[in-house]
Formats: C-alpha cells, sequence, structure tokens
C-alpha cells in the first residue's frame, strides 16, 4: 500500500495557497462592486445631454413601478363593498 504522507509543511503550503486565492477572489468582488455602484463620468454636449435623460427616464420608470405596486397592495387588502 502506497499512501500520500501529507506532512505539516505541505498543510502549510495549501493554506498559503489558498489564502492566497481567497484574496484574489476578494480583490475581483471589490473590483466588480466598485464598478457598479461607481458614479458615471460626466460627459459634454449631445452625451451628456443624452446621460440626463436616459437618468430622467430611469427615475420617472422607478416611480411609477413603485406607485403600481402600491395600488395593487392596497387593492389586495382594501374591503370592498357588496351592492
Amino acid at each position: 500500500m502506497n499512501k500520500d504522507i501529507i506532512t505539516l509543511k505541505d498543510i502549510h503550503q495549501l493554506r498559503k495557497d489558498k489564502l492566497t486565492e481567497v484574496r484574489e477572489q476578494g480583490n475581483k468582488i471589490k473590483d466588480a462592486v466598485h464598478n457598479i455602484f461607481m458614479p458615471q463620468e460626466k460627459e459634454t454636449g449631445i452625451n451628456g445631454l443624452m446621460q440626463y435623460v436616459s437618468t430622467g427616464v430611469a427615475i420617472y420608470d422607478g416611480i411609477l413601478t413603485g406607485l403600481k405596486i402600491i395600488r395593487r397592495i392596497r387593492g389586495a387588502f382594501s374591503v370592498r363593498r357588496k351592492k
């Protein structure tokens, strides 16, 4: 029977490798979050105007969606009178 012998040195090296791997993944996650939530750079000219229009449309759409959800929730819990 030939079993692989695992020494403390092997365990220490594996631990160092995994720690490095975890740190690399943490850095990737930080970069992804930074890219998602980082404010966009201001543009000038027609591109800047389109950026403002796009932001305005997104805000308007969010407000309308929120109002629709509130109306549906209120409708589901409201007591309707029978005629």
